[in-house]
């Protein structure tokens, strides 16, 4: 019997650029799988909508969420997502993120672009109906620069005779010491690097990882 999987991912060309989409349901089984069908079909049509403008693509798709399991009378458990938008004519990225990190990485080094620390389950505050909103950050980008996005089901991955995670100090690492390479060599290599680390130890969740070059 197979698993059923929590994370999912989107990449939307759009006018004038592209929107690239992350997200982690943090439930595990039917529910977690359910939020990913929904947010990922619904993130489709936000996206269809709003093309570039990804905080009104963020905002009706969390109402939407919420109000999807209103209507079933479940809870919503933790939630994270990442949303990028590209505009290649400006070089121009704009990234929100909820417990998601954009890295960028610029003549061999890596920048991490933090996203909010809240949850889409708990970004309602006590007594108040308003709702907390990550904040839209601007990256004014150069040729060559590389944008990364992955759920934490990578960095968290066990192996090694210690049993250790991969980490995001051993991704960095990685990705750092191969940022001569072309894309599609780097993932391959990303690939065999991770099966390697594992060994003998099963894979423990989801792994999604996204890469965009200027």
């Amino acid at each position: 019997m197979e698993a059923l999987g929590g994370d999912f991912y989107g990449y939307f060309p759009v006018e004038n650029g592209v929107v690239l989409g992350i997200g982690d349901a943090t439930g595990h089984g039917v529910s977690a799988a359910l939020i990913s069908i929904y947010a990922l079909t619904s993130l489709y049509e936000k996206v269809k909508q709003h093309g570039l403008y990804i905080e009104k693509v963020y905002e009706e798709l969390m109402e939407g969420i919420r109000q999807f399991f209103r209507e079933r009378n479940e809870a919503l458990e933790g939630f994270e997502l990442g949303l990028l938008a590209y505009e290649p004519g400006t070089q121009t990225a704009h990234y929100l993120g909820v417990r998601r990190s954009l890295w960028l990485l610029r003549h061999g080094e890596i920048y991490i672009v933090e996203g909010g620390r809240m949850e889409v389950a708990g970004q309602t505050l006590p007594g108040s109906a308003s709702v907390l909103q990550p904040t839209l950050q601007t990256l004014r980008l150069e040729p060559g620069d590389r944008l990364y996005l992955f759920s934490d089901g990578l960095v968290d991955q066990m192996g090694g005779p210690d049993r250790k995670r991969f980490s995001r100090t051993r991704l960095s690492s990685f990705l750092r010491a191969n940022s001569y390479l072309p894309m599609s060599e780097i993932i391959q290599l990303l690939q065999e690097a991770i099966r390697t680390f594992m060994g003998t130890e099963p894979q423990t969740d989801d792994i999604v990882f996204l890469g965009l070059e200027v």
